[in-house]
């Protein structure tokens, strides 16, 4: 990369040592700026870190004023090489390689100068030339804090700082950090699939963190007898030190938020984080949502074994307190037109999400039968209280995502006598969530592998079960895994009184019927990858209507980026891909995180275990199946954390963003 965010990339430190692009570039006075960095992290739980990396930045400013004696060179070396091995976190061990790589690289030319030096400045540039004298070269510095597990989460949540809380019980402290990034502390302590934990660099020693259950311990201390955000509303984010661009644009152009009406379609996990952000920033905020509750699949797609209702509401009642309306049962393209927002608004944010089930293509699956339910319709149904009970009955579930376990486990819990689940592929390749799968299986679900439905069978109207054909895996199709392919002759017939496919979810676009907004060839709507904007003016969209089926979390973290991107539009009248976005792109291909890195200290401290209802128990009704950390498991599990901050900082040249 040579440039970033429009200025020229001459060299970066971080903590794999640093990179550097400029041959002129002067090291000292980079190393200098790096260190005062460094220091700003610093906890100071630790010697050799705070003590440490103060001690190699002072002997970086007496090179520079050529004060520096050459025995300073092996102190140096000495105090670095105790702060790579014994510093208590990643930041002092991380940050002690950039001077080790120094002076194997530069050292010993270093110490001839300093020898001979007589009270000079010194540069040592990176093309090995040592100079002495001189006035010090304007340069430019972006230095940010990172820690693996923190850039993985699609929200970028600071991690490792919310762990120190639980650690410290400071409880509330813990959920402001979280509230930094997103108002749905309690929902995601609980059903987020903790994408973050796939990066935590514990278990490259042991196990990795149990990071979504800490989160949740948090939220269930942190926001007891209380649901009122304490938004810090900072423009803090993960990458410290680098203005946000709410903060940059409000800076610089004085505009009343209040004067400004945002109206969003949908009150899902997408629509709530953007109403949340820009809430907080002032602005008159609007969802419109087509159901009776808000919270959309959250409130309608999750069961309250897995997310009680009182959790989610006490978070959208904190929405609510911060000024934002919700107006349920307003269906856009019915009750209002996406044409009228646009008129009577200043912005529109699109979430609506994924509220049809996806078809299996068989014979009789749209011949109205009795007893077929597609899974999202079913969900809806048991989570508002419409769905008639079923008891006694045998039910079938296809399909092998979270929506499917959602579905079967339901269903036991609604009273069916037998529950069966069919999937194509082999248990190894069901994208669900392993702790589904298996809790699904504890509570009585039972698994047919390697097998499909072909025809539905029923009788005058009511279903009595449905014909499937066996699988087996053939080459690998565009997701990479072994396309499933029937065997002939080997179909078999499945008894059951309902059939519940759950195979995927697709959007209802039918409201934007009239409209020029772009949809695209997998029916979801076309929008900037980056800025979330659609090709109409002011219309931005986000979350799954976006990017498909996927995760909370991915939801959440999409319309924090919309309201990045509405409050630019709302002061500027335009739209641009951020520092961070940058920052993000940069360091994905950079890479944070090593799976085969040998971090070198003792493991053998185990992972704690969830709290949990016993399957026998928890079937009974729809109370909460996990019941997270007690105190002494959320102590120890968060005393398991690495702390694993790095710091980073480009050394930057040209007229773009000042430092």
């Amino acid at each position: 990369m040579e440039s970033f965010h429009g200025e020229r990339l001459r060299a970066f430190f971080g903590w794999d040592g640093f990179i550097v692009a400029d041959p002129q570039l002067d090291l000292i006075q980079a190393f200098r700026t790096y260190y005062r960095e460094v220091q700003k992290e610093s906890c100071g739980r630790c010697i050799p870190c705070r003590i440490g990396t103060r001690v190699i930045q002072n002997i970086f400013d007496r090179i520079s004023t050529g004060e520096a004696l050459p025995e300073e060179l092996d102190t140096m070396r000495q105090i670095a090489s105790i702060a790579r091995t014994s510093s208590l976190c990643e930041l002092g061990q991380a940050a002690a390689k950039a001077a080790l790589d120094f002076l194997d690289h530069y050292g010993e030319s270093l110490r001839g100068a300093l020898e001979e030096s007589r009270g000079e400045g010194i540069k040592v540039l990176a093309s090995g030339e040592v100079v002495t004298g001189g006035s010090p070269e304007e340069l430019r510095y972006k230095a940010f804090t990172i820690a693996p597990c923190a850039f993985r989460c699609p929200a970028h949540v600071s991690i490792p700082s919310y762990i120190d809380a639980v650690k410290d019980a400071k409880y509330q402290e813990g959920v402001r950090i979280i509230q930094e990034r997103f108002i749905l502390v309690g929902v995601l302590g609980r059903v987020c699939v903790h994408p973050c934990e796939e990066y935590c660099r514990r278990q490259n020693v042991d196990e990795p963190i149990s990071i979504r259950v800490l989160k949740r311990y948090l939220a269930d201390k942190g926001l007891m007898g209380e649901r009122r955000p304490r938004p810090s509303c900072s423009g803090k984010h993960l990458f410290q030190g680098l203005w946000s661009p709410a903060e940059k644009i409000q800076a610089d152009l004085k505009v009343n938020p209040q004067d400004k009406k945002v109206a969003i379609i949908g009150a899902g996990p997408a629509g709530i984080s953007a109403a949340y952000h820009l809430g907080c920033l002032g602005y008159r905020v609007t969802i419109f949502e087509a159901l009776p509750v808000a919270g959309g699949m959250l409130a309608v797609g999750i069961p309250s074994y897995r997310l009680p209702k009182d959790i989610l509401q006490g978070e959208i009642d904190a929405l609510k307190e911060l000024g934002v309306e919700i107006r349920l049962n307003t269906r856009v393209g019915k009750d209002v037109t996406l044409e009228q927002l646009r008129k009577d608004f200043d912005a529109v944010f699109i979430a609506a999400g994924l509220h049809e089930s996806a078809k299996m293509g068989v014979e009789g699956e749209d011949a109205g039968y009795e007893g077929f339910m597609p899974g999202v319709k079913f969900l809806r149904d048991m989570n508002l209280g419409n769905l008639p009970r079923l008891d006694g009955k045998v039910v079938a579930v296809v399909g092998g995502g979270n929506v499917a376990m959602d579905c079967a486990r339901s269903a036991l819990r609604w009273g069916a006598k037998e529950v069966h689940l069919i999937y194509r592929r082999t248990r190894a390749e069901m994208p669900a969530h392993v702790s589904e799968v298996n809790a699904a299986e504890e509570e009585g679900v039972i698994y047919h592998f390697q097998a499909n439905p072909t025809r539905l069978i029923a009788e005058n109207g009511v279903l009595k079960g449905v014909e499937c054909i066996r699988m087996e895996l053939g080459e690998p199709d565009a997701s990479g895994r072994r396309r499933p392919v029937p065997v002939p002759g080997s179909e078999f017939f499945l008894p059951c009184d309902v059939l519940v496919p759950a195979i995927g979810q697709v959007a209802d676009l039918s409201f934007l019927e009239g409209t020029p907004i772009e949809i695209s060839k997998w029916n979801t709507i076309v929008t900037d990858p980056v800025t979330l904007a659609t090709n109409v003016p002011g219309v931005f969209a986000g979350g799954d209507i976006v990017l498909g089926a996927r995760t909370v979390i991915e939801a959440v973290a999409q319309g924090n980026r919309a309201a990045v991107s509405i409050h630019q539009y709302l002061t500027s009248g335009r739209v641009s891909p951020t520092v961070e976005d940058q920052l993000v792109a940069w360091l994905q291909q950079v890479g944070v995180y090593d799976k085969n890195e040998k971090i070198g200290i003792c493991g053998g401290r185990p992972r704690q275990k969830e709290r949990e209802e016993p399957p026998a128990e928890r079937i009974k009704d729809f109370r909460e199946a996990e019941l997270g950390f007690d105190y002494d498991s959320a102590k120890a599990e968060a005393e398991r954390c690495m702390r694993c901050y790095r710091v980073g900082m480009m050394v930057l040249a040209g007229e773009g963003i000042k430092g």
